[in-house]
C-alpha cells in the first residue's frame, strides 16, 4: 500500500509541476524539447515508487546530455555513457544505452542511473530542474544543470 501511495503522490507532484509549465527566467521551459537539448544535467536524485532515495556523492558522476539528431551522451559514474533517445514536449525515452566497461568503485550508483534512465517516460522543467518521470510509476528522475547549483 506504501508503495502504491508514493508512486501516486509521486504522478501527482509531477502533473503538479507541468501545471506550472515555466522555470525559472531564462531557464529551460516545460513542452518545449529544445530547451532541455544540448544542456549538461546533473544528477540530483532518483526518487524510487517504494519511497528510497538515491542521491550521488558525487554528482558529476553522473550526467546526461541530449544532443542533435536523437543522441544521448553522459556519465554513469566511471563510465561513459551514449546512446539514443526519443524526445517531445511532454515524452522523453532512451533507446539502448551503451557504457564502456570499467570496473566502477564499490558503492556505485551506475546500475541504479541506468535502470533509471531505461525506464524513462515524460519530462518536464521546474525551478530549472528537468523532471523525468519513470514508466510505470516506478519513480522520478531530478537532474540540474551543470551550470545550476545542485543543492
Amino acid at each position: 500500500m506504501k508503495t502504491a501511495a508514493v508512486a501516486g503522490l509521486s504522478v501527482l507532484a509531477l502533473a503538479a509541476l507541468a501545471a506550472c509549465g515555466h522555470g525559472d527566467a531564462g531557464a529551460p521551459t516545460s513542452g518545449q524539447p529544445e530547451t532541455i537539448t544540448e544542456v549538461e544535467w546533473r544528477l540530483v536524485a532518483i526518487q524510487w515508487a517504494d519511497g528510497h532515495v538515491t542521491r550521488p556523492a558525487d554528482p558529476s558522476g553522473y550526467i546526461l546530455e541530449l544532443g542533435p539528431e536523437g543522441r544521448v551522451r553522459g556519465q554513469a559514474d566511471c563510465n561513459r555513457l551514449m546512446g539514443t533517445y526519443a524526445l517531445d514536449a511532454s515524452r522523453l525515452e532512451f533507446g539502448p544505452l551503451a557504457t564502456t566497461r570499467m570496473a566502477c568503485p564499490p558503492g556505485s550508483l551506475a546500475p541504479d542511473w541506468l535502470r533509471a534512465l531505461g525506464s524513462a517516460s515524460t519530462w518536464l522543467v521546474r525551478d530549472g530542474h528537468l523532471h523525468v518521470a519513470l514508466a510505470d510509476d516506478a519513480g522520478a528522475i531530478e537532474l540540474a544543470s551543470t551550470a545550476v547549483d545542485s543543492r
